[in-house]
């Protein structure tokens, strides 16, 4: 199976990066739904989709339904501004929205928090080299993107209720 996400927390599965920025680091609409449908087309099981957007693009959604319809899962940031709606993708349906948790284990106090969907959380304070602090939701949905593809990887015909399923029975 195909996980478009980071190895360190999934070493066995099959690991598809796309990076969707340009040589200015800038993202648009346009290649983020490339990025999806690049991803889907590739045959990943699971897409973390790690960024996110307070606006809504045709493009995107058409991008994740797309995606959906070829039985890719996919994972979103819910987004770290402390707003009350989630942010795009992972305020889409059937898209799974992650929460960042901070080191004490709390809600992280800049998640974007939707009352209408549920988002999921998980750790989303990364201390790497030298006390550098990676933290946000971008982070989190990592975390849930591995999970779901150890899930994947245990039961391959699994289908994404069954998924969303597991991860409400266990969160």
């Amino acid at each position: 199976f195909c996980v478009a996400t980071r190895s360190y927390l999934l070493p066995k599965a099959n690991i598809l990066s796309i990076n969707v920025a340009d040589s200015n680091g800038n993202i648009t609409p346009e290649s983020l739904a490339d990025g999806i449908k690049y991803a889907a087309e590739n045959e990943c099981d699971v897409i973390n989709i790690s960024l996110g957007t307070t606006e809504h693009y045709n493009v995107i959604e058409d991008a994740v339904d797309e995606a959906i319809g070829k039985d890719c899962i996919i994972v979103a940031a819910a987004g770290n501004q402390s707003l009350s709606e989630l942010d795009y993708p992972a305020k889409y349906p059937n898209v799974i929205s992650v929460m960042s948790r901070n080191i004490d284990n709390i809600d992280d106090a800049t998640n974007n928090i939707s009352t209408t969907k549920r988002s999921f959380s998980a750790p989303g304070s990364i201390v790497f080299n030298n006390n550098y602090i990676f933290s946000g939701s971008s982070v989190s949905s990592i975390y849930v993107t591995a999970e779901i593809a150890y899930i994947i990887e245990k039961h391959s015909d699994i289908t994404y209720d069954a998924v969303h399923d597991i991860l409400v029975k266990s969160s």
